[in-house]
């Protein structure tokens, strides 16, 4: 999963399901200043730590300038 962003914001989300354990490595990344049209790309690292199978069904960034790629496979 690659997310890229220009700018980070509050955003209330769903919480995980009470059964599930994500860990992520960072939850956060900074750019640091970037040019208007420059692509910026971080990537997060997670681990479902349960014993039921982790389902991403929704990812959605935190502004109008993110753009999320990433693979459901």
């Amino acid at each position: 999963m690659v997310i890229s962003s220009c700018t980070n914001s509050a955003k209330k989300t769903k919480a995980a399901p009470s059964n599930s354990d994500i860990s992520f490595q960072s939850k956060t990344f900074e750019f640091g200043t970037v040019t208007a049209g420059k692509i910026v790309e971080a990537q997060y690292i997670f681990t479902n730590k349960s014993e039921v199978p982790l389902i991403l069904y929704d990812v959605k960034p935190s502004c109008g300038c993110t753009v999320i790629a990433w693979n459901s496979k």
